[in-house]
């Protein structure tokens, strides 16, 4: 609904859109259907059989849609093959949609590789930090880590995270999921120092110590 209106104007007619967000347009029991799959993602392969959809394009900035993407995520016929910080886009594996979903697995794994080796966006500076703190765009940096956790991408994640430190290093509940991310991604010293970290800047932080203890008995 939010973008839908967008790739009518720029793709049709030779690519029709599901939904967009001219709720006069539809009928009650297409918005049925599209909230039924959001709220329970096991519904998409007949959504997706009647409809025969040749994508996906999720906003993941709207949390009611993780679990779908998780599902799209998790070896149900589909694969996601691109994500930034507000939309994941999602292809079937079947042969029919081969060409395509290499395609665009090549356009895009070059374009994750130039991501990954360009450098963090920088910290704001002082007069900027004074004037006005950058809450959007740090909500933006956890909301994506986060994301990229819930569907399975750690290592993606411990980038967005660290592009949130930038924007706001003293926090220690972003430092606290980047362990998370570290973690998961099977970089066990970083995880752990993160989590000293947080406690050398405030011993009474419960849930580091409690993650530092946790991290301690699975390594034994």
């Amino acid at each position: 609904m939010i973008v839908g209106g967008l790739l009518a104007w720029q793709l049709f007619p030779t690519q029709p859109v599901f939904i967009d967000g001219r709720t006069e347009a539809y009928p009650e029991a297409l918005f049925a259907s599209y909230f039924g799959v959001i709220d329970h993602p096991q519904q998409w392969p007949a959504l997706a059989s009647q409809y025969a959809f040749d994508y996906a394009l999720l906003d993941h900035t709207a949390l009611d849609r993780w679990p779908l993407a998780r599902y799209l995520s998790s070896e149900h016929g589909w694969t996601l093959v691109y994500h930034d910080e507000t939309a994941a886009l999602f292809l079937p594996t079947d042969d029919p949609h081969r060409a395509m979903r290499e395609r665009a697995e090549r356009a895009f794994t070059a374009v994750g590789a130039d991501r990954r080796d360009a450098p963090l966006r920088p910290e704001p500076g002082l007069v900027r930090r004074t004037v006005a703190f950058p809450v959007t765009e740090l909500q933006i940096a956890i909301g994506y880590g986060d994301f990229l956790r819930f569907i399975g991408r750690p290592v993606d994640a411990v980038r967005a995270y660290r592009q949130a430190l930038v924007l706001d290093p003293d926090s220690p509940d972003v430092r606290l999921a980047l362990g998370g991310a570290y973690w998961s991604a099977g970089h066990r010293d970083q995880a752990t120092e993160e989590s000293r970290d947080i406690l050398r800047r405030d011993p009474t932080f419960e849930r580091a110590a409690q993650a530092l203890g946790e991290a301690g008995a699975q390594r034994k």
